[in-house]
Order: C-alpha cells, then structure tokens, then sequence
C-alpha cells in the first residue's frame, strides 16, 4: 500500500510523489521509500488545455450572447446544413421551437419551406469557398 500526491518544486516541475513503507525481509516496516516521477510535461499540457477550454467556453458564451441579442432572424448551420442553434428572432418571425429546428437539416424545415434551389445553390457554393452572401 502506499500514498500518492501530485507536488510542484519550488523549481515549478510537478512530479508525482509515492510514498510507501519499506519492509525487512521477515516483512517488518524499517523505513520509507519515496518515489519522484517527474511530470511537468504532462502538466504543462494539461494546464494548457484547461486555458484552452477556459478561452474556447468564454468565446462561445460571447457568440452565443452576440446571436441572442441580433435583432433580425439568424441561424447557425455546421457543413452539412443541420441547424446548430438559432436566435429568438428566429423562431419568433417563423415560428418555430428549438426542438423543430435544432439538430434539423435546414432543408427539411417545416414543410420543407427552406428547400429552395437557388438558395440550396448558394449555400453549396458559399461553404466551400468560405464565403458570405
């Protein structure tokens, strides 16, 4: 049995420190055996990637109140047209709750109302330029 902990140097390298008695040969304790393994690297990594994750959900909490507040109906697509989130503007002017339209194909929509060619066409010629109309 033995005791594990996560410890930094005053260095600032982290290590995992293990601590466990150190037995005899007829199996009495005389002692203590301390392990150091060092794991800034993966430390370093993991503290990157937590700033990341900290950043990514700030940026999205910004668009998400950005879309909230557009006065005029606006829809968030991915690339294969399915409907990642509208704002309220959205579903007032048409209509519509979240449940039938997030997670939708945008095409099928209602009655098919979005099902239009020629705006079908723009938005097969828009995402793959990564251009806007």
């Amino acid at each position: 049995m033995y005791k594990e902990a996560q410890v930094q140097a005053k260095d600032g390298h982290w290590y995992i420190m293990r601590i466990m008695p150190y037995r005899t040969h007829d199996n009495a304790i005389d002692g203590v055996v301390i392990n150091l393994i060092d794991i800034t690297t993966m430390k370093k990594l993991e503290i990157s990637l937590q700033e990341k994750e900290s950043s990514a959900q700030k940026a999205r909490a910004l668009a998400e109140g950005i879309i909230a507040t557009v006065r005029e109906p606006l829809i968030i697509l991915d690339t294969n047209f399915k409907v990642i989130t509208a704002n309220p503007s959205f579903y007032q002017t048409f209509r519509v709750t979240t449940e039938q339209t997030e997670n939708h194909i945008l095409y099928e929509l209602g009655n098919g109302q979005w099902d239009i060619p020629e705006l079908r066409r723009l938005l097969e010629e828009i995402l793959p330029q990564n251009s806007v109309f």
